[in-house]
């Protein structure tokens, strides 16, 4: 009896013997996949910092091409809202732009348009006046373009085209109040003689 209770003490010793050394490989594997993970983490953020480290560091000619898009991004998108402030209706959406990546990976405006409504409108007056628009809209800019030129040249042709379809209507209009008032004369011219007529019968 008492054999078997030393046999099952030393049973049980010997089952918290392999728990406990189980128990310790278990945690000496923990800490170990702990530190490899740390490591495998730290590595990453040294990669990471040493990969954007690397992008920031420009030449100087790297440097200077940057410097310079900037500059054109600025006054490409300065030309383009001139014409839109000034374009009013005339304008169709907004500004579109061609891009470019510099040495530091931004992209930067290096050509831009704006759309203009250049067609006529319903009446010689109304076209007059959008004309007039959108030739101040196309000059807009302080540095204009060829393409500039040419959009205010088309405008001040069609200005003029109407202005000439004005002064036919307003000569038709001349012409038709003459034939009126010619009208008008003839029929007092007829009136009267009747009336002269009709006296000297009488007399």
């Amino acid at each position: 009896m008492q054999s078997n209770s030393v046999a099952t003490t030393f049973q049980a010793v010997q089952m918290f013997e392999r728990n406990t050394r189980w128990s310790e490989q278990n945690s000496l594997e923990k800490t170990n996949n702990t530190k490899n993970n740390d490591v495998e983490i730290n590595k990453s953020s040294k990669d990471k910092k040493d990969k954007e480290s690397s992008q920031e560091k420009l030449t100087p000619q790297e440097e200077a091409k940057v410097a310079e898009l900037k500059a054109i991004d600025l006054a490409v998108r300065a030309h383009e809202a001139a014409h839109i402030s000034v374009g009013g209706g005339a304008v169709r959406g907004g500004a579109s732009f061609t891009y470019v990546k510099g040495p530091d990976g931004q992209n930067y405006a290096v050509a831009g348009e704006v759309a203009i409504d250049t067609s006529a409108e319903d009446s010689p007056e109304k076209t007059i006046r959008k004309m007039q628009q959108v030739r101040a809209a196309a000059l807009a800019p302080a540095d204009p373009s060829g393409q500039d030129y040419k959009v205010a040249s088309t405008a001040t042709m069609l200005e003029m085209r109407a202005r000439i379809e004005l002064m036919q209507e307003k000569t038709e209009e001349m012409s038709k109040e003459q034939d009126i008032n010619s009208y008008k004369e003839q029929v007092n011219n007829t009136k009267n003689s009747q009336i002269e007529n009709t006296l000297s019968l009488s007399a």
